[in-house]
């Protein structure tokens, strides 16, 4: 027997709590007194090395993720702009591959 409609929302995440969870395993220090840097976004990937920099955008990315959190739904899509460099790419693959590691990690 499945799980029933009560159960469901207990059994299963949307990608921003999912996201959370894994920005939460892996925890944060502290780069400097005025920013924080999330661990990971130090794991290497199979396309790239681990982001360099970037902890405005890291802390920009988890507020974002609260902000689901408390509204309980993800109701805004998240648009990358900026110069062009391989941070925004980087960054990205870093959290794809968070997702991609669902089944060896857990978030």
């Amino acid at each position: 027997m499945g799980p029933s409609k009560e159960n469901l929302a207990m059994t299963c995440r949307s990608a921003y709590q999912y996201l959370l969870g894994c920005f939460s395993y892996y925890g944060k220090g502290n780069k400097n007194d005025c920013l924080s840097r999330f661990k990971i976004f130090d794991l290497a990937s199979i396309r790239s090395q681990p982001v360099v920099g970037g902890e405005q955008f890291q802390g920009d990315v988890h507020r974002v993720l609260l902000n689901f959190k408390r509204n309980q739904k993800n109701d805004k899509m998240i648009a990358l702009h900026g110069a062009s460099s391989p941070a925004k790419s980087t960054s990205v693959d870093a959290l794809q591959m968070l997702l991609l590691w669902k089944g060896t990690a857990s978030c």
